[in-house]
């Protein structure tokens, strides 16, 4: 039995390998042939079926004894089977879009938050650096401030025991 009608349209693969420049594409099957002996036309070494196929193409031309190996069939669609698979590929194409923008706006949002905890860590060693630096300034200050103290109170005790010491030098010259 063979694989394709009479009046069938048709798909031929093009077969183009060296010795052959056979373009194929879209045709009608004009003859079935059936079982002979005589040689391939089509580049094939044998059949894969015991009919081949005359076929001539929608735009020009025409193959005799084609194998089935090479002709695929060409069934047609209809206006709304064509739309429903346009809208589908649509679809595929937007669902792809959607995927990528939305992976593209989540590095976005990890690249921000990155920034953003680099930043707060920054605006943190600030702080800490400014607050040890105002501390040890402080500190700094109150040390020095009670070394100076410390320093007046031993200035004041000298001071005083050399007045005393004055004063009983004094007292020792009256009572001369």
């Amino acid at each position: 039995e063979a694989l394709f009608a009479v009046k069938e349209l048709v798909e031929v693969q093009a077969r183009t390998f060296p010795g052959f420049n056979l373009q194929g594409g879209v045709g009608k099957v004009t003859k079935v042939n059936g079982a002979d002996d005589l040689p391939m036309k089509d580049g094939s070494t044998c059949r894969t079926t015991p009919f081949t196929y005359d076929i001539k193409y929608v735009i020009g031309g025409s193959e005799k004894r084609i194998d089935a190996q090479w002709i695929t069939s060409k069934t047609l669609k209809t206006r709304e089977e064509l739309g429903a698979d346009r809208q589908a590929e649509a679809a595929k194409r937007k669902a792809e879009a959607d995927r990528l923008a939305k992976e593209k706006e989540e590095r976005k949002d990890a690249a921000r938050a990155e920034i953003a905890r680099k930043r707060l860590a920054k605006k943190k060693r600030k702080f800490l650096l400014k607050g040890k630096k105002k501390t040890s300034t402080l500190d700094t200050k109150k040390k020095k401030a009670k070394k100076d103290d410390q320093k007046a109170a031993v200035l004041r005790d000298v001071g005083n025991r050399r007045d005393d010491d004055r004063d009983d030098a004094l007292d020792d010259d009256a009572l001369d």
